[in-house]
């Protein structure tokens, strides 16, 4: 069973992306994975016990599990917190893809069209509005559920988004439990 517990930096730098630890037990290993674009992305090993979760602190939640999952693109130019992102969305059950540049988006997104691009929008070159701009241009773009990941939280964003055609506007840090309430909005669609 995946469990997520997350933590607070006394630091808020748009730069961060995951401000949090995933963990999860396989079997009777307890693993910790954490991603920061200033030191990379660590996955260690904590502890072999017998199935006892009782280790994991109060804060930790279990995860929640899609009943129905689809298809998501997960896009930013960090690949530690594309990585983050799509290892938890696999935990919850998805079936995710990565993509690392705008570019890259919109070569997966012709190669295997998503039901849901979860795209960060402060990009190099290409933007995550470009991007999203892009994708609604192609054929299978229009029934797309494109949702913005950001650091970019200002109302200034969220009006861009719009303009954009982006579905849903996350900032990040965004808790796993509002990302997968927005996933089942959806489903239910």
């Amino acid at each position: 069973m995946p469990y997520f517990t997350g933590f607070l930096s006394a630091r808020r730098a748009p730069t961060y992306f995951v401000l949090g630890t995933l963990a999860w037990h396989t079997g009777c290993n307890i693993y910790v994975f954490t991603s920061n674009p200033e030191i990379g992305t660590v996955q260690l090993k904590l502890a072999t016990v017998e199935e006892d979760v009782s280790l994991m602190s109060d804060s930790t939640v279990q995860l929640p599990r899609a009943t129905a999952p689809f298809s998501i693109l997960v896009v930013d130019d960090q690949p530690d917190a594309a990585d983050s992102v799509a290892a938890l969305l696999s935990l919850m059950g998805y079936d995710v893809q990565t993509a690392y540049s705008g570019r890259e988006a919109l070569e997966a997104f012709r190669r295997n069209p998503p039901r849901v691009v979860l795209m960060d929008l402060g990009m190099p070159e290409m933007s995550g509005l470009e991007t999203a701009a892009l994708i609604r241009l192609m054929p299978q773009g229009t029934g797309t559920t494109i949702i913005a990941l950001t650091a970019w939280g200002e109302d200034i964003h969220r009006r861009l988004s719009h303009e954009a055609s982006i579905d849903h506007h996350l900032v990040k840090p965004a808790l796993p439990e509002t990302l997968f309430e927005v996933l089942c909005k959806v489903r239910a669609q």
